[in-house]
């Protein structure tokens, strides 16, 4: 196991310290014994290089190995506002080759791929703040990307290069998520018509036409007045209708709170001149039913509800139960009354 106590114990002394004073202080006090904490030889100036010449300019640091620049820091002093001074030394590096670089207060580290695409914002892979940080997140964090024999391996290279994809892929499917649920929300072939109309017949008792459907999904796109935010009930969808009374199922609450262990799976599938539902674990328990006419809504109740208990009673979860009844309406086997089409 990885001991990092030592620099744990540095990290919690550094951060109990006032050395915003000046720029000096802060790379005396914390960031040069950060740097030999992390394994750098700082009395080396072939490995540990300071007030490294660039095209341009100088940067504080340019930690070397095996004849390679591998990471150039800038220091400022406590306090700074670090996003000002990004941009300059991020072009330092990219015009030198330098794969990483650190821009600093002592307190706040963060860590840039200068040679990635994007903006100066978006190349920053990783931020550790020694007093925001509980010390040994805070060691991990710089150890994992700035220890010296992985920097000199490549091994921290890597490791970098694997976190900024992990979080450029988190970014660019949280940038997706708004158009893709606009997409989504006004597709009226797609299966959330269907969704919704199914959950609107189970809580109220009466099915909607697609046209109610379409008109809702439409003003929750963004083309009826939002901007894809929470849906917006409409007058017609504020309608308060009577209780339902549903009797019970044979699946049981304590059926449905079992957990699954095995896995389970349920579609319909064509059998002759009749589709059949079916529902199979992996253990080869397997059951099958004769599925009615789409227009016997009663009958396919009774199918759901008995393929439904089927389930419960060999352990399914509610999601595995859930899935009965999806698959039932994914193959359009609903139990409210026949939709009308949008055509």
């Amino acid at each position: 196991m990885l001991d990092l106590s030592s620099l744990e114990e540095l990290i919690a002394r550094v951060a109990a310290i006032d050395f915003s004073n000046s720029e000096h202080d802060t790379r005396e006090i914390a960031v040069n014994r950060i740097i030999d904490a992390l394994g750098w030889d700082t009395m080396k100036p072939d490995e540990v290089a300071r007030e490294f010449s660039v095209r341009g300019g100088k940067v504080d640091y340019c930690l070397r190995g095996q004849r390679r620049n591998l990471v150039l820091i800038e220091v400022k002093r406590a306090g700074t506002d670090l996003a000002d001074h990004q941009e300059q030394l991020l072009r330092y590096a990219f015009d030198e080759g330098v794969p990483l670089a650190v821009l600093t207060d002592g307190l706040d580290w963060w860590l840039y791929l200068p040679m990635v695409g994007g903006s100066w914002e978006q190349r920053r892979f990783s931020r550790t703040n020694l007093r925001a940080q509980q010390p040994a997140d805070a060691a991990y964090a710089l150890h994992r990307f700035l220890n010296r024999d992985s920097l000199i391996g490549g091994q921290a290279l890597e490791e970098a290069t694997r976190e900024f994809e992990s979080q450029e892929r988190d970014r660019l499917v949280r940038g997706a998520l708004q158009e893709a649920w606009v997409q989504v929300l006004s597709d009226p072939h797609g299966l959330l018509p269907d969704l919704l109309a199914e959950a609107v017949n189970e809580i109220s008792g009466h099915a909607p036409d697609r046209e109610t459907i379409a008109e809702f999904l439409q003003g929750i796109s963004g083309s009826g007045g939002t901007e894809g935010g929470s849906p917006v009930p409409s007058e017609r969808s504020k309608v308060h209708y009577p209780p339902k009374h549903e009797p019970e199922r044979s699946v049981s609450t304590k059926a449905r709170k079992r957990k699954a262990t095995k896995k389970m799976s349920t579609r319909v599938e064509g059998s002759g001149s009749r589709d059949h539902l079916l529902v199979k674990f992996e253990d080869g328990k397997m059951k099958r039913w004769k599925l009615p006419d789409r227009s016997d809504k009663a009958a396919i109740r009774i199918v759901r509800d008995a393929a439904e208990a089927f389930a419960g009673d060999h352990g399914a979860t509610d999601g595995q139960i859930n899935a009965v009844k999806k698959s039932l309406t994914t193959a359009k086997y609903y139990v409210g009354r026949p939709k009308r089409s949008l055509n």
